[in-house]
């Protein structure tokens, strides 16, 4: 585009994900973004059902190689919430407080430190290890009884609704792009000069470049990851506490295995999300009442409070978990004209300015010119790997 000529790109998928990707293609002039939604609404998917913990460090899916990609993400996230904030004139309210692991046991609290914790230090996180007493004086609506915990101060916790809401403003505010919801894509096909989607309405749409990051639907147009991608169920509540603003002070994790795992993230105005389940190979999208229960009864547990908070509603949602828990993010075809972001698992929300970076670069750049930031996560995420 040295001639100064503008050039399309389709992002099929408007979750949290390829609304980050047209987000950041549209900060450069040049080119003319298209960004195409099956629902309604943007971010209807599994952005919707997300929680909205970003979490580098706990989540057990970037113990391997996708740390990198998670921790780098984490980074670059204040730059990409501020860019956000200003494109959209809306604020974004962040927990960054850090996230605490919380031990209700003796043995949970000997598991933290004798598995976790060395891991951690390992890699470079930084933990820091609070005792039952130090706990309850940083979050003292927790069991009274529980052992110890570990505040990671890198991890935060946002409202995906919220972010979502700034990307579809901030979307709208842009000359060179064009949101179009309530279309299904049917096929994409490419060549040496561009590529082609085709909508089951019957349209035929030429593009320089299309990505697709269509989450749970991202294998049907891309046959190549059809064993590949998975549907991840998830279940969780939002509860409304009584209190203003955040009603806790970090979000909160504990893990009683294997039948007991609580997650607490509070919102802004006296709300509070818990959850959340892991359920493979389930596309049901009605929630499962014994299911929340036993979720409740975990919540109870950790902090004996919820079990007075007012129920506001609950959900299900489906995630895109690929075979080995990292997304596939590159080219599909040989004359790399058509890029995969997809099989984000759950870490959509935790993962999208680092996705939009590196989709950006697949598209503007040659790979001499990619950071060595971008190049590792692309080399981990490559669709080819074995």
């Amino acid at each position: 585009m040295a001639d100064g000529t503008s050039q399309n790109i389709f992002i099929v998928g408007g979750g949290v994900v390829g609304a980050s990707i047209a987000f950041k293609i549209a900060q450069s002039p040049e080119w003319n973004v298209t960004l195409f939604e099956a629902a309604t609404k943007l971010g209807e998917g599994a952005t919707a059902a997300a929680i909205g913990g970003i979490t580098p460090q706990s989540e057990s899916y970037c113990r391997g190689p996708l740390r990198h990609l998670a921790l780098w993400s984490t980074k670059i996230y204040p730059e990409f919430l501020e860019t956000l904030e200003l494109s959209s004139a809306m604020q974004i309210p962040v927990l960054d407080s850090g996230q605490l692991q919380v031990a209700l046991t003796d043995d949970e609290m000997e598991r933290i430190l004798r598995s976790l914790l060395p891991s951690w230090e390992e890699e470079g996180f930084e933990t820091i290890v609070l005792s039952a007493t130090e706990t309850l004086r940083v979050e003292p609506s927790l069991n009274r009884e529980l052992c110890g915990s570990v505040l990671l101060p890198i991890e935060f916790a946002l409202e995906p609704v919220i972010l979502m809401n700034a990307l579809t403003v901030a979307l709208a505010n842009f000359t060179n792009v064009v949101v179009r919801k309530g279309v299904n894509i049917s096929r994409i096909t490419s060549s040496k000069s561009g590529a082609c989607i085709e909508t089951t309405s019957g349209e035929r749409l030429n593009s320089d470049y299309v990505v697709i990051a269509a989450g749970i639907g991202s294998p049907a147009l891309l046959p190549s990851l059809k064993d590949r991608i998975y549907p991840m169920r998830g279940q969780a509540l939002e509860f409304r506490t009584g209190y203003s603003g955040y009603p806790l002070n970090h979000h909160v994790y504990t893990s009683g295995e294997p039948t007991r795992s609580s997650y607490l993230v509070p919102r802004i105005n006296g709300r509070v999300v818990g959850g959340v389940t892991y359920e493979p190979n389930d596309e049901r999208v009605i929630v499962d009442d014994l299911t929340l229960d036993r979720i409740v009864a975990g919540l109870a547990q950790l902090c004996p409070s919820s079990a007075n908070w007012q129920r506001m509603r609950s959900w299900s949602g489906i995630r895109p978990a690929s075979i080995d828990g990292i997304p596939f993010i590159g080219p599909m075809d040989e004359w790399s004209r058509i890029i995969s972001c997809s099989g984000h698992q759950g870490l959509g929300v935790t993962l999208a300015p680092a996705c939009s970076i590196m989709v950006h670069n697949l598209v503007s750049l040659d790979s001499s010119s990619w950071s060595p930031e971008v190049a590792l996560a692309l080399a981990i995420c490559a669709p080819g790997r074995v």
